[in-house]
């Protein structure tokens, strides 16, 4: 495991960094509530938004957000969380492999007597536990404050906390191992970052207009983020959709990539 300990002792710092900030943001947001608590003139104002708004900032119908449940789930579990992670997972799932290619250590790496596979597939190991980690560190920091808050927020599920983010790590592994596998086959960062991007931000686009356009709601078979904000995981536990279907693309990704770049002449 020397590659992995040699990778995890390069992103250590960058990921001591996004902890900090992960723990901020969500320190702003569980810390705001009390704010709102009970609020009905705000409820109504998000009642009125326009039903692709409220798709944006993940509104509910059964539970408002002046409800702890309704506020974590619209400000934390369908968009900072996730967006946060799936940011941190594809600038780390491109620069696996192709950043180091892009940089010319690799060759240096390769060159030592150690195969390809091994190398690859030790990364993405790396890339999965720092991904968890990150999303750990998050789950750990919301259910401590609202421990601290008490109230109506303090009566949250621990567990269910736990899982709604476990949820968002799901979704941010599937678009890094997009990114890795595009890194691998093609071994530039910069084109591994874009098509991991794209495929992001088009599966967002198709939740909210799902969301907003019945007509269209086909679409919403073929958005990971759709399968992840179907149900409340913070109201209803973890469901297969969102969990089981983005760790089966994660395998193929990964599987696919490391495939490909035991086999292609490095640049």
């Amino acid at each position: 495991m020397i590659v992995a300990r040699r990778q995890l002792a390069d992103r250590r710092v960058n990921v001591m960094f996004w902890a900090v900030g992960m723990v901020a943001t969500v320190a702003f947001v569980v810390l705001l509530y009390p704010s709102i608590e009970g609020k009905a003139g705000f409820k109504r104002m998000v009642e009125q938004l326009p039903s692709a708004i409220k798709a944006i900032i993940g509104s509910n119908e059964k539970y408002s957000i002046i409800s702890p449940e309704g506020y974590l789930h619209g400000r934390l579990f369908t968009t900072l969380g996730p967006m946060l992670l799936t940011i941190f997972g594809i600038g780390l799932g491109a620069s696996c492999i192709a950043g180091d290619e892009g940089e010319g250590t690799l060759e240096l790496l390769l060159a030592n007597p150690v195969s390809r596979r091994r190398v690859a597939g030790q990364r993405y190991l790396v890339l999965v536990a720092l991904v968890l980690f990150l999303a750990a560190v998050a789950a750990v920091t919301t259910v401590v404050l609202a421990a601290l808050i008490g109230g109506s927020m303090g009566r949250l599920s621990a567990a269910h906390i736990i899982e709604a983010m476990f949820g968002s790590a799901c979704l941010a592994l599937l678009h890094a191992s997009v990114a890795f596998a595009i890194g691998c086959m093609i071994g530039k960062r910069s084109v591994a970052v874009a098509a991991a991007a794209v495929v992001a931000i088009a599966g967002w686009l198709m939740q909210v207009i799902t969301a907003s356009v019945p007509d269209l709601h086909w679409l919403a078979a073929i958005s990971p983020w759709r399968w992840y904000m179907r149900e409340m995981i913070i109201v209803t536990g973890l469901n297969a959709t969102a969990t089981l279907l983005p760790l089966v693309l994660c395998a193929i990704c990964a599987v696919a990539g490391i495939a490909v770049f035991e086999r292609r002449d490095l640049r």
